[in-house]
């Protein structure tokens, strides 16, 4: 058999259409590779979820820490302020037992 005998068998065979198309899929591992790839895609998308709720107790848990930390320094600031203005009434009473205020209201139409 020649190349051109062939050649022509082929011709001949393809204008007859006895050559069947390439299946798509001819070893059946088409739905196999969708089931492993359906499969890893779930697991990823699982575990990216869980991650995200990790994350998400985590931020609450920093929130309620710093909330309460909040108002705790809130709590200390008005003892603070409460101190401040004891002292300073305190302040102002001692300086007023050694030198009291003394007003000295003079006219002030003088020379008018």
């Amino acid at each position: 058999m020649s190349f051109r005998s062939e050649a022509a068998n082929v011709r001949g065979k393809l204008a007859a259409g006895d050559f069947k198309q390439p299946a798509d899929d001819p070893y059946g591992f088409k739905g196999f590779a969708e089931q492993v790839t359906f499969g890893i895609r779930a697991e990823a998308e699982q575990r990216r979820k869980e991650e995200l709720l990790e994350k998400q107790k985590e931020a609450y848990e920093t929130i309620v820490d710093l909330n309460k930390k909040i108002v705790e320094l809130e709590k200390e600031n008005r003892e603070l302020h409460d101190l401040v203005l004891e002292i300073e009434t305190s302040l102002k009473s001692q300086i007023d037992k050694i030198h009291p205020v003394i007003y000295n209201i003079q006219e002030s139409n003088k020379g008018t």
